[in-house]
């Protein structure tokens, strides 16, 4: 690192390394870095890394449909009751054969 660089980092037991980190960027501000890793990971924290694109967009605030306890209605589910069976008659058919002189 450059002499204008400022590094700091420290190990504890559990092997969990945490520091931060120092430079100046070309166009002169100081950038400072801060991270951590550990059994979750690197992680590090600055406002010059980029954020991610959210995948998804934030949910608007929905007033809650719960209604006041003095309005609440009893919601009440049941089978359909079982209808009896009827029993249809059979009905017999008879062919009808009825034809028509076709003329010309």
């Amino acid at each position: 690192m450059k002499m204008d660089d400022i590094e700091r980092q420290e190990q504890s037991a559990d092997g969990t390394v945490t520091g931060s980190y120092s430079y100046r960027a070309p166009d002169g501000r100081l950038i400072s870095v801060r991270y951590v890793a550990n059994a979750l990971g690197f992680r590090a924290e600055s406002d010059a890394l980029p954020t991610p694109v959210p995948t998804e967009y934030p949910t608007p605030q929905v007033p809650s449909t719960e209604a006041a306890p003095s309005v609440r209605t009893v919601q009440q589910y049941s089978a359909p009751a079982e209808r009896p069976a009827v029993r249809q008659p059979a009905v017999e058919y008879e062919p009808v054969y009825s034809y028509r002189a076709v003329t010309q």
